[in-house]
């Protein structure tokens, strides 16, 4: 496992463009006695190293530049699995905090999404083990937009009964005050009518779900002043998250003999 320094290089594939034969020293990741005069070691801060190499012309000692050379632990669809894993639960708690905070104090505050963006970018970067490229961006962006997103849909569920009772009052009245009824009139609901609510609550869920991906869009139409905000805050939100997943491409050079 890479630490968390050389994870920050964000990795697909170390290319060594050039690797010069050391003559007289110990080539090999345990490379040898200390050599004094040269920098430390820009991932692991050692400074107890005959050999190194040079990556994107940062000095690493030969252990971490062995491992950079080696390339990325694990296989591209594990990498890919732990990243969702990791990404789809920052989401999940993100969007509850949010959803919380918005149950409690009424207000939408949008640090709460920015930080759901670093939160989801970053947990999707430590799943890949640092590796970067277009499909991690891509999905940081889709999950951090899920999870902000994802808070709309108990207020669209809201909107939908809201709509669903004004359509019944309004039904109701136009046909007239109803005949009184008594207690022996009453019907107790039925097992198939209180599956029937059940299933129609599903559906709307399912509804709901997708539409709460255009509450944003929605908003910037019905309330251009406060969508205009929303669009800018989880711009920055989608921004970070795809940041800090881009590929940085790296140049691996040696071992060479340190001074």
């Amino acid at each position: 496992m890479h630490s968390p320094r050389m994870q920050e290089l964000q990795f697909e594939r170390a290319e060594q463009d050039e690797v010069r034969p050391v003559e007289g020293e110990d080539a090999s990741p345990d490379g040898g006695s200390a050599s004094a005069g040269h920098p430390p070691c820009a991932l692991c801060r050692g400074e107890n190293y005959a050999n190194y190499y040079t990556v994107n012309d940062q000095t690493v000692c030969a252990g971490c530049g062995a491992q950079l050379a080696a390339g990325p632990p694990g296989t591209r669809s594990g990498r890919l699995a732990r990243a969702f894993a990791f990404g789809a639960g920052a989401s999940l708690l993100g969007g509850l905090i949010w959803y919380a905070i918005t149950a409690i104090t009424g207000y939408e505050l949008g640090l709460v999404a920015i930080a759901i963006g670093v939160g989801v970018g970053q947990a999707v970067r430590h799943g890949s083990g640092g590796v970067g490229g277009i499909g991690y961006m891509a999905l940081a962006v889709w999950l951090t937009y899920s999870g902000i997103t994802m808070t709309y849909v108990p207020q669209v569920l809201e909107g939908f009964a809201s709509a669903a009772s004004a359509e019944v009052s309004e039904s109701g009245d136009s046909l007239g005050a109803p005949p009184s009824v008594g207690a022996s009139d009453v019907v107790p609901e039925s097992s198939g009518e209180a599956g029937a609510s059940e299933g129609a609550g599903v559906v709307g869920l399912i509804i709901a779900i997708p539409f709460a991906f255009f509450v944003p869009l929605i908003t910037l139409v019905t309330d251009p002043g406060s969508g205009v905000m929303g669009i800018i805050i989880l711009g920055i939100a989608l921004w970070y998250a795809a940041k800090v997943n881009r590929k940085i491409p790296l140049v691996v050079e040696g071992p060479f003999a340190a001074a």
